[in-house]
């Protein structure tokens, strides 16, 4: 492996997942402000339209037709991010990111992003969404929850093979009974089998060859356009340890640890939570925000860990998290009488997370499910705190209120 983060081989194509959506026009959900966003691009690039120039030169149908590509790419890239479910983060910039880690809008804050309004992109935010490329990452979220379902398809259709093997009693119409021979379905189920774990094996290999940097001892997505990998330090650089991406480990207790204490020492675990991503953009999956989902991820992948190469550590810093995350949802709840969706991860104040398109919803499904699953499994590790004398402020005022 070079300084730059190449892959350390390359000699042989592998293949890996990504999100590409084909898009050439704006989010319904979201029309204003792509179509905004498109006549901002229009302009940077020296017309007062999207792609209005006629095709009477050469050099005019050109100009043209570059606009057209990029008006394209820029609804692709927004598109595809989107189907991610990181919409949006400065994951999807990659290695253009690398070049500035402290954020690619550092000087927005969020809470400025509240004040600009939904229908009014400011200067900033529209050069982060034009400089998306969610459709040049290769990203180790997806590759790690595609290893996964490969995985669980392969034993789904191997019990299913077992459970076919032999023979069973059959009704004929005369009401009789006749032997069934299933070992033909029992065969079809085990190639099935054989087949999705081929499918879970090469993808680890690959996720290896080229997401794994072994220096750091973690996984982060890779930029087909700069053929390197992207250094920004994510949450979902840790998803093949919950989706028990272990080869790379090759059985080293000792291996498997370096990545635990580089998810320990990463900066994305805090009071309150891990973060997604280590860069203030203003973006609602980058910091400071803790998604309830990712903390369920990174406690199950600790959770794998620990019990696999038995690493105290690892058990250690998954209850940190959990209880982490339980009191800051708990003192949320307390305060405002609600759960969010995100929380600012901070602190553990139950301060509620903030930035990107829309004002953090109140509810929670994902929030409470994840208190749910964690509460019972780190019930006796999560000391209640004295919260029942603190003053609830009314839910108007938790949208606006930050820590």
């Amino acid at each position: 492996q070079d300084q730059g983060g190449q892959p350390e081989d390359m000699s042989s194509f592998v293949t890996l997942s990504m999100y590409r959506v084909e898009s050439s026009s704006a989010r319904p959900e979201s029309f204003r402000e792509d179509d905004n966003l498109e006549h901002f691009l229009a302009e940077s690039l020296g017309s007062q339209q999207s792609c209005g120039w006629k095709e009477d030169t050469g050099a005019t149908k050109k100009k043209s037709e570059r606009v057209e590509a990029i008006r394209v790419q820029l609804h692709s890239n927004i598109a595809s991010a989107c189907e991610s479910g990181w919409d949006f983060s400065s994951r999807w910039h990659g290695a253009h990111a690398n070049k500035n880690e402290s954020g690619v809008c550092s000087k927005r804050s969020q809470s400025s992003k509240e004040s600009e309004g939904r229908d009014d992109l400011g200067a900033t935010r529209r050069e982060f969404l034009a400089g998306l490329r969610t459709t040049k990452i290769v990203p180790v979220c997806l590759n790690a929850i595609l290893f996964r379902v490969e995985n669980v398809l392969a034993e789904l259709c191997a019990e299913a093979a077992r459970d076919r093997m032999g023979e069973r009693d059959g009704d004929l119409e005369d009401g009789s009974k006749h032997k069934v021979n299933l070992s033909k379905n029992a065969a079809f189920w085990a190639e099935r089998a054989e087949y999705y774990a081929k499918c879970a094996s090469e993808r680890e290999l690959a996720m290896t060859a080229v997401l794994w940097d072994s220096n750091r001892a973690q996984w982060f997505d890779y930029d087909l356009e700069y053929q390197c990998r992207s250094s920004v330090v994510a949450a979902s650089n840790f998803f093949p340890l919950w989706a028990e991406c272990f080869g790379v480990f090759h059985g080293s207790a000792s291996v498997a640890k370096r990545t635990v204490d580089a998810l320990r020492d990463s900066g994305l675990v805090h009071r309150g939570g891990v973060m997604a991503t280590v860069i203030n953009s203003g973006e609602q999956w980058d910091s400071p925000n803790a998604w309830p989902p990712l903390q369920h991820l990174i406690v199950d992948g600790l959770d794998a860990v620990s019990k696999t190469f038995d690493i105290a550590e690892a058990r250690e810093l998954a209850g940190t998290v959990a209880c982490g995350v339980l009191r800051t949802m708990l003192n949320g709840y307390d305060k405002y009488g609600c759960m969010f969706e995100k929380y600012d991860a901070t602190d553990d104040q139950g301060s509620r997370g903030g930035g990107g398109e829309y004002d953090a919803q109140l509810g929670f499904g994902w929030t409470n499910g994840t208190a749910l699953v964690l509460l019972r499994r780190f019930a006796n590790h999560f000391e209640l705190p004295q919260c029942g004398d603190s003053k609830r402020v009314s839910a108007q005022q938790a949208s606006t209120e930050r820590s």
